[in-house]
Order: structure tokens, then C-alpha cells, then sequence
């Protein structure tokens, strides 16, 4: 799966901030950090390391430590989804 791909489903999974969170992967009621939505869309592809990537490039860090920073908010998560995406067509 091509990175563009796995960020549209990724970001599909978190679109609505009921289903996003902070300082873990993934927690009992399935809501997840971008990272994990990426693991779930594609866990050791090239395509999800390639998303990974994508994402980093806007994020300046590690997209984990992104999503973690108390001044991220959800609205930021998917810009940056966004941003890489358009980038990735």
C-alpha cells in the first residue's frame, strides 16, 4: 500500500476527535494516537513507514511526540494528515 493510501485510511480512523487521544497507542474504547491509526491502517508495510515519514516532515519530530505535546490539538493532528497527504498525491 502507497503512503497516500495509508494516510487516508489512517486519518479516516481518527477523523472524529472522539476517536483520538493522547499519551497512549490505543486505548480500551479504540480511541488512538496518529501513529496507531497508521499501525492499523499498516503495520510493517513500506507504506506505513512512508506515512510515517510523510507526517514528520510537517510535524518537526517524531509524530508520537507530536501528538503527545499538550498544545496539539485534534484540529492539528489532522492539518497535519492533511498537509501530508496533498503531499503524497
Amino acid at each position: 500500500m502507497k503512503a497516500h493510501d495509508v494516510l487516508v485510511k489512517a486519518r479516516a480512523l481518527i477523523a472524529d476527535p472522539e476517536r483520538w487521544i493522547k499519551k497512549t497507542m490505543k486505548d480500551d474504547e479504540g480511541r488512538m494516537c496518529m501513529v496507531q491509526a497508521i499501525k492499523e491502517v499498516d503495520a510493517i508495510g513500506v507504506g506505513g513507514v512512508d506515512a510515517i515519514m510523510a507526517l514528520e516532515r510537517y510535524t518537526q519530530m517524531p509524530p508520537s511526540k507530536f501528538n503527545d505535546l499538550d498544545k496539539t490539538t485534534h484540529a492539528d493532528v489532522i492539518r497535519i494528515f492533511d498537509q501530508a497527504i496533498e503531499r503524497t498525491k
